[in-house]
């Protein structure tokens, strides 16, 4: 579920990639210092882009400066300062990873399951903590994880109904708080990209779900289909929401991070979308 939003570094300019970097520092420290060391561990990209997204609609910017790292010990790496958007972010992250973790107690083999057992009770502090902070949206992920598990119960061949739920977890996130003549616009960026989310997480484990029998809807809505065919389809799917992500954002008043932004929108998303296209031993052999 985590990882896909980022942006295309080589097609960033110098500013805008320290920026970028300074708004992940200072997300991880955002998460050290509201839930601990541990929860640094769960840092990805894609909550750099919620974090981003929400500072566009601040009227100013918070501002960067140099800070040690725990991580890079031997030189200064520009920080984003603390901000209201860090902390929402953070506390969004904690309570998608909680839920992420149950769903993976629920679905993956003998050795992930027990992994997610161990996880949940090491991060189990932190969530508690997070949907004290964010509870409207602990209380529609957990409806959404239900939705989630039902569909999936069913084996449900209908990738619009299976993305569903983290479609709306995503519309949420990024119209909270958003001023009203804006909220339409966010609200359909948000659930676009959850719905893109979800699709492009179903396009990588097309080979492993095939093998397990798990849980994919894009095999269950092609049956017999090769893969290359299903790959096609789910990538035409990917590009029509990747699309409205796009036009709805372009609806959106300019901020301060409007060129990092559509970088990740219109370089880094295809990107994503163009590896996990692959099959997994190509894949594999490009990310290295």
């Amino acid at each position: 579920m985590f990882g896909y939003v980022r942006a295309y570094q080589p097609e960033l300019k110098g500013k805008e990639l320290e920026q970028y970097r300074g708004v992940y520092c200072g997300l991880c420290k955002t998460l050290r210092r509201r839930y601990g060391r541990l929860a640094s561990w769960t840092l990805h990209y894609d909550f750099v882009f919620l974090a981003l997204f929400r500072m566009e609609q601040q009227p100013g910017c918070a501002g960067f400066r140099p800070l040690r790292c725990p991580y890079h010990p031997l030189r200064r790496r520009m920080c984003c300062r603390q901000n209201e958007a860090l902390d929402f972010a953070a506390d969004a992250a904690m309570v998608l990873v909680w839920y992420k973790l149950q769903d993976t107690k629920a679905d993956a083999g003998f050795f992930g399951r027990l992994g997610a057992r161990i996880a949940l009770l090491l991060y189990r502090r932190c969530y508690r903590k997070a949907c004290r902070r964010l509870p409207a949206f602990d209380a529609l992920a957990a409806d959404c994880m239900r939705q989630q598990a039902r569909l999936e119960a069913e084996r449900l061949p209908d990738t619009d109904r299976a993305a569903d739920p983290t479609a709306r977890m995503l519309a949420f996130l990024a119209a909270a708080d958003s001023p009203e003549a804006d909220r339409p616009a966010r609200e359909r960026l948000g659930y676009c990209l959850g719905r893109w989310i979800y699709l492009i997480d179903a396009l990588a484990d097309l080979e492993k779900d095939g093998r397990r029998g798990g849980y994919n809807p894009l095999l269950l809505k092609y049956p017999g289909k090769p893969l290359p065919e299903v790959r096609a389809a789910a990538t035409a799917s990917l590009n029509a929401s990747l699309a409205e992500c796009i036009e709805a954002y372009r609806t959106l008043p300019e901020g301060n991070f409007r060129s990092i932004l559509c970088n990740i929108l219109q370089w880094g998303m295809p990107a994503a979308q163009r590896l996990a296209a692959l099959p997994a031993a190509e894949r594999k052999e490009n990310n290295t």
